[in-house]
């Protein structure tokens, strides 16, 4: 009963779909950052994220090779630039690519990390398992860090944190990487998967739980500002 939990294909579509969405969020919240949004109903900027999730899912389903999705990707989210934000072709082009180039390279590097630390981690991603949802959280995880980081060197400055507050709010990114690299440890001694689920939902929402205080304390930031 455990492992059919553990392989339920309507838990594997919310895992992906939730992680799907975040990384449409921090793609949005990219574009936000460093180009000018072109139109004036902020509706459709709470919307696009959902619209690059559905369309990164269906392309993950449908076995394509890494490189023909990476384009698939990069094209959709070059369309979702040159319509909804201002700028010349070649700036819109340049930071789409720009987020997918730190997307790849950090996937990379730290899946390369969870196999070093892991033995056979590799083997068991094409399955449905613990090192599937793991690699699936790291890899969210350490990309949201990394343009968080980036972020702060935009030019509005409006994503931009004051310098004291930076090193006690990526706290929270940082030890829920953590949290899951322990979660990973816990799984490599139980038999039994019945908590699976409770793992998965548990780790989705600390994945969220970083956007919102992020996005909270920004907000915060800005109404003390003014």
């Amino acid at each position: 009963g455990g492992q059919n939990l553990m392989q339920s294909f309507w838990l594997w579509f919310l895992i992906e779909i939730s992680a799907n969405l975040f990384e449409g969020i921090i793609l949005i919240s990219f574009f936000n950052t460093f180009l000018r949004r072109r139109c004036q109903n902020k509706a459709i900027y709470w919307i696009l994220p959902f619209v690059q999730a559905s369309f990164t899912y269906i392309i993950n389903q449908t076995s394509l090779e890494t490189i023909p999705s990476v384009l698939l990707f990069v094209s959709f989210a070059i369309a979702i630039a040159w319509a909804f934000y201002k700028g010349t072709m070649l700036q819109r082009v340049l930071f789409t690519i720009a987020f997918f180039v730190v997307w790849l390279a950090s996937e990379f590097a730290l899946l390369a990390l969870l196999n070093l630390v892991f033995p056979d981690f590799f083997v068991h991603l094409i399955q449905p398992s613990i090192e599937r949802l793991t690699s699936i959280m790291v890899c969210k995880l350490g990309l949201f860090i990394i343009l968080k980081i980036v972020q702060q060197f935009a030019p509005s400055g409006e994503n931009r944190l004051p310098l004291r507050r930076i090193l006690p709010l990526f706290s929270l990114p940082v030890v829920s990487l953590l949290i899951v690299f322990n979660m990973q440890i816990y799984w490599q001694d139980q038999t039994n998967s019945s908590l699976f689920v409770l793992t998965a939902v548990s780790t989705l929402a600390l994945l969220f739980t970083n956007l919102v205080v992020f996005d909270q304390y920004c907000q915060i930031q800005r109404d003390a500002e003014i």
